[in-house]
């Protein structure tokens, strides 16, 4: 069987229906999942197993949603069994958790709200049709891309024939230096992209193909110590408006952690947050998994790994402002959309670690809209 392929199977018991998946649950997997929807059984009682479920993404787990909703709204009792711990993890950050067998959904501890700073406003007074030239901001993954940004607005402006100028800073540091450019085009960190979303209306063109922001907890490599055996810790984060922040959280309540105990310090960025830890001025430190992986072997060495994510939930978005022209977005889409065919701009995308960039489902970027809305204040 081919691991990408879902597989149901169907098994009547007394008054009840089961459903057994095989596989992976992602984009391929929308005709059997609308099938289903289409086919409501004819019982009060639907058990879904995921025991031979090897993975859940955002688009397989938007797609279950709908299906799960259309039962719901039958009147059917849906129960949810045997799903291994980052679905479980995603069921109840979702608000899937309800589905999960009794006792369960309830299991994790509600985080605080995450407070949202006002997001960067449109200057009225300068649109985007009137000036010479369109901005371009982008929250970088690691600091060793900032050269192939600089290639890949280069790229842009030749294919567009328009000119834009680039900022490397995250919206966070865009509002803090009370900066007056306006962002037309935005590479954003997954709340950043859902932050511009949710509240101006910016429009998400495309994501990096395959890749999502996972988060890794780490400890001093010289401290023994497992996740459970911290009561309080003390631990370093670049931001709590972050999805590091949300999914770090939840990875540790599902240990039986109660999060709402830790003792957190922003530092401003994942670099100051490794450095307190190789300091030991703090106990751990939650981070994106990319960002880890691209430090330096002498600081990953004097690190210990206490956990990690794979939810594949949360993915950095290429967004444009509502007030662009349909035109020009739909350009811009297929620029970016085609840049891994031509050699050139194959080339900008192995500078920014990027393999291509491939255009969101409408329901994966509702799936992140959801757990943000869940958060924010």
């Amino acid at each position: 069987m081919n691991e990408q392929t879902i597989q149901i199977a169907r098994e009547n018991q007394d008054r009840a229906v089961l459903y057994r998946f095989i596989g992976v649950l992602d984009a391929s997997s929308r005709p059997e999942l609308e099938s289903l929807t289409r086919q409501v059984p004819d019982v009060s009682e639907i058990v879904l197993d995921f025991s031979e479920v090897g993975r859940i993404n955002s688009m397989g787990l938007a797609l279950l949603l709908k299906l799960l909703k259309a039962w719901e709204d039958e009147g059917k009792q849906i129960q949810a069994i045997n799903l291994n711990r980052m679905a479980s993890i995603l069921f109840k950050i979702t608000g899937l958790g309800r589905f999960l067998p009794d006792g369960e959904g309830d299991a994790t501890p509600t985080p605080r709200k995450i407070q949202v700073d006002s997001a960067v406003e449109e200057n009225p007074k300068t649109p985007a049709q009137t000036r010479d030239r369109l901005n371009l901001f982008a929250s970088l993954q690691t600091s060793q891309q900032l050269n192939g940004w600089f290639l890949f607005n280069t790229y842009l402006q030749r294919r567009l024939q328009k000119p834009i100028q680039f900022f490397a800073q995250t919206l966070a540091e865009q509002t803090a230096n009370d900066r007056e450019e306006q962002t037309d085009l935005v590479f954003a960190r997954p709340f950043e992209a859902c932050r511009l979303i949710y509240g101006q209306g910016y429009i998400p063109l495309c994501k990096p193909e395959g890749e999502t922001e996972e988060v890794v907890i780490l400890a001093p490599a010289n401290d023994s110590r497992s996740l459970e055996d911290y009561a309080s810790p003390k631990v370093a984060i670049a931001s709590k408006q972050s999805f590091t922040y949300l999914l770090g959280r939840f990875l540790c309540d599902e240990r039986d952690l109660d999060s709402n105990a830790f003792r957190f310090h922003e530092s401003g960025n994942d670099i100051k947050a490794i450095q307190y830890l190789i300091r030991q001025q703090v106990d751990w430190v939650m981070m994106p998994l990319k960002t880890y992986s691209g430090l330096s072997s002498l600081s990953r060495r004097q690190t210990r790994v206490l956990d990690q994510t794979q939810t594949e939930l949360a993915a950095h978005l290429f967004c444009i402002a509502p007030y662009l022209d349909a035109d020009f977005r739909q350009s811009l889409q297929t620029v970016l959309t085609q840049m891994h065919t031509d050699e050139k701009g194959l080339g900008v995308l192995e500078d920014i670690e990027i393999q291509a960039w491939e255009v969101p489902e409408s329901a994966e970027v509702d799936l992140l809209l959801k757990v943000f809305e869940t958060y924010r204040y």
